[in-house]
Formats: C-alpha cells, sequence, structure tokens
C-alpha cells in the first residue's frame, strides 16, 4: 500500500493579483489526481485565473467551498469553464477552497 498513491504539496505556487496566499495540495492514485487548492484573499478579487500545479489530460471536475461564510460578495460569482491548467473566477471576497479532480 505504500506506493499506492503520492501525494506533493505546493505553496505560494502562482502569483495572483489581490491573493495573500494559495496553496495546493495533490494526491494522486494511476492516473487519477485529486487536488485541493485554498486561496486566501482578504478583498473582493475581479475576474481572475487560478492556474492549477499541474496538467490534466481533459478537463478536470471543479467544485467550490467558502472557508469562512465571507466569500460571498455583494455580486454574482462567477466560475468559468475550466481549461486542463486553470480556471476563470470572479467575484470572490475572502478565502476558498477548489477540489479539483481528473485525469493526469
Amino acid at each position: 500500500m505504500e506506493n499506492f498513491y503520492t501525494y506533493r504539496e505546493f505553496n505560494n505556487y502562482a502569483q495572483i493579483k489581490d491573493v495573500t496566499s494559495i496553496t495546493a495540495r495533490v494526491y494522486t492514485v494511476g492516473n487519477l489526481a485529486i487536488t485541493s487548492i485554498i486561496v486566501e484573499t482578504p478583498k473582493l478579487i475581479g475576474k481572475t485565473t487560478i492556474k492549477f500545479p499541474i496538467k490534466y489530460k481533459a478537463s478536470p471536475f471543479v467544485t467550490f467551498q467558502d472557508n469562512d461564510t465571507a466569500s460571498t460578495p455583494p455580486g454574482p460569482l462567477g466560475i468559468n469553464w475550466t481549461n486542463l491548467d486553470s480556471i476563470e473566477v470572479q467575484g470572490f471576497n475572502g478565502g476558498f477552497t477548489m477540489l479539483v479532480v481528473g485525469a493526469i
């Protein structure tokens, strides 16, 4: 079982305007990658592209979780379709976590 999966952590792997930190934890099992990305921001972020720490073979499944009930902005949230290595978001107001699952 010790070689069943691999784990990697990426701290502040991308520079994003108005984001104070971005951390990713990547678990891989065979050709499947499960990535948790924690984004911390002290204020409302505009249209922003968030890079994944790894590249996927096909567009991955992405879901968002509000970390502290502060993500609710005064306007609508924008979550665009995923690319192989990023997703575009808009209107988040505080920290949030993304879960990204896909083939690598």
